[in-house]
């Protein structure tokens, strides 16, 4: 691994520049400063100030809104094959019930266990959030079509994002089961192309989860961004080890869990600090206490409420958007519980075994 940087307020520095990325993006949707934007502002600084205490003082100013569980791979640590229902699609009224729901959302990343461009109502949806002047965004794995491309570049999204976990093409069939680099490699020069013919303003992005074997060789994550001229951000996330997930693992994937998450995090930052000026591209990694029940909420595919992308068990309902009363939900007693174990120490179920409580 690169020689690892160690000081601390250079790396405070590098997560300020993706926090003031974020700002410098979403600022402009609440401007001008009438009542709605107001109430959005808000309710945004009253999410921030709940946040360590067993209620929210605020609704959601942001959520992930599945659109799909349809996919076209099978990627080794994804969930999707073993969901009951694998091809649910979020319908685009029930995405309008959501929005009209939560009149407080600042972003939406319409993402979830399926590839988002397999709803036939993604771009709608996308127009219809850009409308309420919402940032929106999407992750795809870029397995597409040249037609499905050409949608994405004429899209109203802020930003789309790839997902990656290695650029070596046998790695990469490997954790991306179906897929192809060569294909993505094609199809994200075409966005790039098409992105500067129309002059669109859209930003392109990496998500990569990091495991035992991958974390090693983020510098290629690097090296292909800045080669593909595109790439502005790169986000990293560390294989979860909740208990949830493990148990679907396969032998071979549970054996690349990280080790030392606390120990790796530290390290991989500073890694991350010195690539992000040695490449000029924005990069984070998302680890530490989870601030999802104050802020966020998760929407899947059915219309279902869940506090955060990893909480997939049903024996507990957190709300359904059918029943048009997404407060209620949010403001209920499950939540309040799910809160106060995250500030006692003392998880709630839903939780159990999650590296981020």
């Amino acid at each position: 691994m690169i020689h690892l940087m160690k000081n601390s307020q250079k790396r405070a520095a590098l997560e300020f520049r993706q926090f003031w990325y974020l700002i410098k993006h979403i600022l402009p949707k609440v401007l001008p400063l009438n009542s709605r934007n107001l109430f959005r502002l808000k309710n945004a600084i009253r999410d921030l100030r709940s946040r360590g205490g067993i209620q929210a003082a605020g609704q959601p100013m942001y959520a992930q809104i599945e659109p799909t569980t349809a996919c076209n791979l099978t990627c080794r640590f994804c969930l999707n094959r073993h969901l009951a229902h694998p091809r649910d699609h979020l319908l685009y009224e029930q995405f309008v019930q959501i929005l009209n729901g939560l009149p407080g959302l600042l972003a939406i990343n319409l993402q979830g266990l399926g590839e988002p461009t397999m709803n036939k109502d993604l771009f709608k949806m996308a127009s219809e959030a850009r409308r309420r002047k919402i940032y929106v965004f999407t992750v795809t794995n870029l397995n597409l079509s040249k037609k499905m491309v050409c949608k994405l570049a004429d899209s109203e999204f802020d930003a789309i994002n790839i997902s990656i976990e290695s650029v070596d093409p046998e790695k990469y069939a490997w954790y991306r089961r179906g897929g192809d680099i060569r294909t993505v490699v094609r199809n994200l020069k075409l966005l790039g192309n098409l992105k500067k013919k129309n002059g669109r303003t859209f930003s392109v992005g990496i998500w990569t989860t990091m495991t035992e074997e991958t974390i090693g060789s983020i510098e290629s994550i690097f090296e292909f961004a800045s080669q593909s001229g595109v790439i502005e951000r790169i986000q990293t996330v560390f294989l979860t080890d909740k208990a949830s997930h493990v148990s679907k693992y396969e032998d071979a994937l549970r054996t690349q869990q990280i080790a030392d998450r606390r120990a790796k995090a530290k390290k991989v930052r500073a890694v991350l600090h010195f690539l992000s000026r040695k490449y000029g591209i924005l990069a984070s990694l998302v680890e530490g206490k989870c601030s999802w029940p104050w802020s966020s909420v998760y929407i899947n595919a059915q219309g279902l409420l869940s506090p955060c992308c990893n909480i997939r068990n049903r024996d507990l309902k957190w709300g359904d958007v059918a029943e048009g009363n997404i407060d209620r939900a949010w403001y209920g007693t499950e939540w309040d519980k799910l809160r106060k174990g995250l500030v006692t120490g003392k998880p709630h179920r839903a939780c159990a075994g999650c590296p981020y409580v």
